[in-house]
């Protein structure tokens, strides 16, 4: 039997997600694999702690030192989906195209994010072997999650007993302030360590603790196991409860009118810490071994939060249907062939009416990250290097490999190009360029440079069609008591 559907309900979901999107257009991204050996970019530190600048002191540019920016899909990109077939456009869903081709490209996990970052204050001075930096960071992390299980359900339909394994299905998007401060203490020619200490102020957060979802078919009815726990904490944010005292998605709201005072109830409500760590050991003159482990933090949100959980299970009636057309067969779920609003309007009365729901304070965990590297210097002007990036998320750890070749022709120049596996992709390529006039340095990097481009005919817009991911990060930084003898304090050599 067809469920009630709930406009009001849609569109505050799509209110939520697009404040979110919001808040996030000023802030957060992965950090560029680049960095970590690049010469003459004093935030390199950012990804190794024990990283030491040449230069006796440094100071970035409000807002530009660094501004990063990241968008990225796990699973497939543009022409994955569409491509021209003659003079016409057509997509994996079309006679001539492959549909079970498209569905390889899903693991049992999918990502989509798009997170920016920009620096309010970054500087750093030398004393003796010690380094010390400060930085404050405007960040928001934002993830969907999705498995590839329901793909499969929306494009290929189901057969009896079917069981599709939605756990996966989750997101997470929070804005936060993070002040900084760290130490780099040379201990001799050989060894430098560092680490960092973290204040978190969290702005805005909307984060799936635990998703723990299984759906059977059969012809009759689908079986929905749920165990899902949901926490949200968004200034302005209302959501009404009725008779019963049960959360009413239909009374939820976002206030227009938010005061600073607002956000600085959030921002000191959800309160948070965090810890860097970094190795760097050079065992032998042109060899140099270095680590990091970073983000082992958490943020507590007390400010304006709601708890939603659910562990129940119920069943309802898809009303599947198979046509024919023109692109080929069209699934439908109760006449409709818009699969995702279909099943969320069906299920939201039995998910709403299955659930408890709170007001209480609770805790996220950054995505902690762990880097091992290796540097070679061939010569003075070339070295090359290895970097291990591991990213623990939610239970899953998601591994990147790089590879670069560092140039350093002149004292006013230095370059790296890049190759990165991650994705199951194996088209990574990036480049990295820092200038140095004076005092005045200038970088610019960038870990996935799309190589091949498409122009839609239409509108004659160009688009990087094959790319997953796209990446950048700019700085500009002040730089002054530089030197230029690398090997005087043991530490990870930039080259001014």
């Amino acid at each position: 039997m067809r469920q009630k559907r709930s406009g009001d309900h849609i569109k505050a979901s799509i209110a939520i997600c697009a404040l979110l999107i919001w808040f996030s257009a000023g802030i957060r991204a992965q950090q560029s694999n680049i960095l970590y050996y690049m010469r003459g970019v004093p935030q390199s530190h950012l990804l190794n702690p024990a990283t030491q600048p040449r230069c006796g002191f440094y100071l970035g540019l409000p807002g530009v030192s660094p501004f990063q920016v990241n968008a990225e899909n796990s699973a497939f990109g543009l022409n994955d989906v569409m491509w021209y077939n003659g003079d016409s456009t057509i997509t994996f869903m079309h006679p001539d195209g492959d549909k079970d081709k498209f569905l390889d490209l899903f693991g049992k996990a999918n990502y989509v994010s798009a997170d920016v970052s920009t620096s309010i204050i970054s500087y750093g001075f030398r004393s003796g072997n010690m380094y010390y930096t400060f930085d404050i960071t405007q960040k928001v992390f934002s993830r969907f999650s999705y498995p590839g299980d329901l793909i499969r359900l929306a494009l290929k339909g189901n057969e009896e007993d079917d069981e599709f394994d939605l756990s996966s299905l989750g997101v997470t998007a929070m804005t936060y302030t993070e002040f900084s401060t760290g130490v780099s203490h040379a201990l001799n020619d050989m060894i430098t360590i560092g680490y960092k200490g973290k204040i978190l102020l969290g702005g805005a957060n909307i984060t799936t603790k635990k998703s723990d979802i299984l759906l059977t078919t059969s012809t009759e009815n689908w079986t929905v196991d749920s165990k899902y726990d949901l926490n949200v904490s968004i200034p302005g944010l209302t959501i009404g409860r009725d008779s019963a005292g049960n959360f009413d998605p239909d009374e939820m709201t976002i206030s227009e009118d938010l005061q600073a005072s607002d956000y600085i109830s959030a921002i000191t409500g959800n309160f948070g810490l965090g810890l860097d760590l970094g190795i760097h050991v050079r065992p032998v003159e042109n060899l140099t071994l270095s680590a990091s482990i970073l983000d082992l933090g958490y943020i507590r949100w007390k400010s304006n939060t709601y708890n939603l959980v659910q562990d129940t299970r119920f069943v309802f009636d898809p009303e599947v249907t198979f046509e024919q057309s023109d692109t080929g067969v069209v699934v439908k779920f109760w006449g409709e062939t818009d699969f995702g609003e279909a099943i969320l309007d069906s299920i939201e009365n039995s998910f709403v009416n299955n659930n408890s729901e709170t007001e209480t304070a609770y805790t996220t965990y950054l995505p902690a990250k762990l880097y091992l590297g290796v540097k070679y210097d061939i010569i003075d002007q070339i070295s090359v290097s290895v970097l291990s990036r591991s990213e623990l998320y939610k239970g899953r750890i998601r591994q990147q490999l790089s590879f670069s070749a560092n140039f350093y022709p002149i004292h006013m120049l230095s370059a790296t190009l890049n190759y990165t596996i991650m994705n199951r992709t194996f088209n990574n390529f990036g480049a990295g360029l820092a200038l140095k006039a004076g005092p005045f340095n200038w970088y610019i990097i960038s870990d996935n440079i799309p190589l091949v481009y498409a122009r839609e005919i239409n509108e004659n817009i160009i688009l990087p069609h094959k790319a997953r991911a796209v990446n950048f990060r700019i700085g500009f930084n002040l730089l002054f008591a530089c030197q230029r003898d690398k090997r005087k304090y043991g530490d990870l050599p930039l080259f001014f």
